[in-house]
């Protein structure tokens, strides 16, 4: 068997055993992860094989097993949040299960343990709200998933005026198709998109990154939106009363910064605890209300 030939068999392993575990709790307390009969068997065949992999062979499964890693996370709970230096750790993860891999020494259950201790141990250091969340027994992992608008749901819902937007605008948190974005640039409009989880990006217009490592600039932008994604995670860590609030309390006033004079911010939901403290002489703040639960802002930035 080629090293070729290995490495798109580690990788189709992988997948499969990433298929099995989908929305499976990795911190019920009753139940453990465990590798699939696919996975099982493989483990056997490949023992004597993995040594032989070259440096790109280990380096496309470590990338194929982060990406891999973070699309089952972010599918199953739009909250999450891994850094740089934890996609880092992610594929030091991985590295780690090819070494445990050739110690003939180790049981499969035992690779099985070492594995997703590892992957437990990341998760509760870098989002210890979704361990209290998931640490109980039920074997399947608590649900916030993303939703995807369509552009005339989200005019509707934000009041998009085509004639009052200044352009350019930029989407916080677009979704994968992009639908609002794509359907301003088709009418003319120049606008502008982020996304950590975008398919096949292609132009100048998409951002594939996170929100805190896109940098916004200073009075660049002249329309900010984001529906239920950057100030709804914000609210949910300021809830979850957990460090990650801090980071997005910084991270608002840099967005802020990114406006040029006169230019808007429009999101939902709104978020009080953080919009009364912005300074009056700076910011024009106006709250508008969609239900009894809900409600829309807009920041104005004066100077």
């Amino acid at each position: 068997m080629s090293n070729e030939t290995s490495t798109k068999n580690i990788i189709e392993i992988m997948k499969r055993q990433f298929e099995s575990s989908e929305s499976k709790n990795i911190f019920c307390t009753d139940n453990q992860l465990y590798f699939n009969t696919n996975t099982d068997i493989a483990i056997q065949k490949l023992k004597d094989k993995l040594s032989l992999l070259s440096k790109s062979d280990i380096d496309c499964i470590i990338r194929h097993y982060r990406n891999s890693f973070l699309e089952q996370f972010y599918k199953v709970d739009q909250y999450i949040y891994f850094s740089k230096d934890a996609e880092f750790i992610i594929e030091r993860i991985c590295m780690a299960l090819l070494q445990d891999l050739q110690n003939t020494n180790l049981t499969n259950k035992e690779l099985e343990y070492r594995h997703y201790d590892r992957i437990r141990k990341l998760i509760k250091i870098t989002n210890p709200a979704i361990f209290h969340i998931n640490n109980n027994t039920n074997p399947q992992a608590h649900h916030f998933v993303c939703s995807e608008y369509s552009a005339d749901f989200l005019i509707q819902l934000l009041a998009l005026d085509k004639q009052r937007l200044t352009e350019p605008i930029l989407d916080i948190g677009c979704g994968r198709n992009a639908n609002l974005i794509n359907y301003m640039r088709n009418i003319g409009i120049e606008a502008y998109r982020i996304d950590r989880n975008i398919p096949n990006f292609t132009d100048d217009t998409l951002f594939n990154t996170d929100w805190f490592e896109f940098d916004y600039g200073v009075s660049k932008w002249g329309t900010i939106i984001s529906n239920l994604s950057f100030c709804s995670h914000f609210l949910y860590h300021h809830l979850q009363n957990d460090e990650l609030a801090n980071t997005y309390a910084y991270k608002f006033m840099e967005i802020l910064n990114s406006l040029k004079i006169g230019g808007t911010w429009i999101y939902a939901p709104s978020i009080p605890f953080f919009e009364d403290l912005l300074p009056k002489e700076k910011y024009t703040i106006k709250r508008i209300k969609i239900n009894e639960d809900f409600s829309r802002s807009e920041i104005i930035k004066l100077m």
